[in-house]
């Protein structure tokens, strides 16, 4: 996990992530959390400390892949 970055400029997320996250207004906390591509399994606990964290403080758990999400077998 790398260190959390505040970001406050209206539109940045859109821009970095795309439409998906477009309309999230600043400032927001950018949270990388990744897992071993050469680890089978890895993603699940990546996507289940993704979702605690959103349900815990609130949030958008972003994945550029779908079929990571549902390789973890953790909602999406």
């Amino acid at each position: 996990m790398g260190v959390p970055v505040l970001v406050r400029t209206r539109g940045e997320t859109g821009r970095l992530l795309g439409s998906q996250v477009a309309d999230v207004e600043p400032p927001v906390w950018w949270v990388e959390c990744n897992a071993a591509e050469d680890v089978d399994g890895s993603e699940v606990p990546a996507m289940r400390f993704a979702g605690a964290l959103v349900a815990q403080v609130g949030g958008v758990v972003w994945v550029d892949d779908p079929a990571y999400v549902e390789r973890s077998g953790v909602g999406g």
